[in-house]
């Protein structure tokens, strides 16, 4: 029996977790018809998540890691249609954290006078072993492109919308190119059962289908070259005076391709990001407010780089990770401060690359 509306999933939850009840979280909550919103409908069929996230929260309670009221803000997020796919990212992740021995705290303030930020920043967390880090929900252009397919899908009720062409456009391209041109895009539809978003490479029709599937094509070299940006769009969290950890997580809901890995697609692309984040924006005289507005004036894309330590990416569906370490970084880490912070037992299934002998 599916889970179909919000009252029933905070009823799921209370079974999952009877602690949960005494909380009263849920009396925030506007009813929702989870119908409408495919992520928090696959979520609240999703047991093993639900059960993660909660046995987290309370795992942090129990530390004085949070109180009550962090836990109702938490789930409140997780609820909301508007912010379910970032702090499902955020609280899976540290649950990944918590499952393989990091001890953490979370919501840590920093000053300016200790990131690139003109102002405090509240960052995700920070390891007991000194290593901030911050969370995103990486692979969002998979997730801007089904959203601009229920956009138009509205339109067209009882059918869905296929998109076919290339899978290694940049999010930033898809908001450029995509959603400008929704109506256009419908309108053809409507005439010819056909469209095309040429700066995407999109070629885009209507399915009798509910079923949505798409054919394309993805190179990882290509796909970490438009993807490059992506590292350094919230750069002004990037810390001064202790290493800091950018971690990017993706779940299979959005990134059937880097959760499948075919032909070593996943390994290949993220080694490849990693890589020009650490060697190619070293380099670079471009000031960081051309990507992130918050950052000091005087800060360069160069100086952004060597503060950022490391890169970590976390596959939720498959629990499987890459670590790839800056090895230009100010505050560098290497495989004895990994063990430190995972209390000397790494994940099995984590991959670690410092870039020995190919740093040029």
């Amino acid at each position: 029996m599916y889970i179909r509306s919000l009252d029933e999933l905070t009823e799921k939850m209370y079974k999952l977790e009877p602690r949960l009840k005494s909380l009263g979280f849920s009396d925030s909550l506007t009813t929702t018809n989870l119908d409408n919103y495919p992520e928090l409908f696959n979520f609240a069929q999703d047991d093993e998540k639900i059960t993660r996230i909660l046995s987290l929260l309370f795992s942090l309670r129990e530390g004085g890691k949070i109180n009550e009221s962090g836990i109702k803000t938490y789930l409140k997020s997780l609820l909301s249609h508007k912010t379910h796919y970032g702090f499902l990212c955020e609280l899976l992740t540290l649950s990944y954290l918590h499952r393989n021995h990091v001890d953490f705290d979370v919501e840590v303030e920093v000053s300016p006078h200790d990131n690139l930020s003109k102002n405090t920043i509240s960052l995700d967390g920070k390891t007991k072993s000194g290593v901030f880090f911050d969370i995103k929900g990486f692979g969002l252009q998979e997730y801007a492109k089904a959203q601009f397919s229920r956009l138009v899908e509205k339109e067209f009720p009882g059918h869905s919308v296929l998109i076919n062409g290339k899978y290694d456009v940049s999010y930033n391209d898809i908001e450029k190119y995509a959603f400008p041109n929704t109506q256009r895009v419908i309108s053809e539809l409507k005439t010819s059962n056909r469209s095309q978003i040429e700066e995407l490479y999109w070629d885009i029709r209507i399915s009798n289908e509910r079923i949505r599937s798409s054919v394309g094509e993805s190179s990882p070299y290509a796909e970490a070259e438009n993807n490059k940006n992506f590292i350094f769009r919230k750069c002004s969290q990037f810390t001064t005076r202790d290493p800091f950890i950018l971690i990017c997580t993706f779940d299979n809901q959005f990134n059937t391709s880097l959760s499948i890995n075919f032909s070593s697609h996943t390994d290949i692309m993220t080694r490849a990001l990693s890589r020009r984040a650490f060697m190619e924006f070293k380099n670079s005289d471009e000031y960081a407010t051309c990507l992130d507005k918050k950052c000091k004036s005087d800060i360069k894309l160069s100086t952004a780089s060597k503060y950022l330590s490391g890169i970590l990416f976390y596959d939720i569906h498959n629990e499987k990770s890459w670590f790839y370490l800056n090895p230009n970084a100010e505050h560098k880490i290497d495989r004895h401060k990994i063990n430190c912070i995972f209390n000397f037992e790494n994940p099995e299934n984590m991959y670690t690359d410092d870039f020995s002998n190919d740093n040029y």
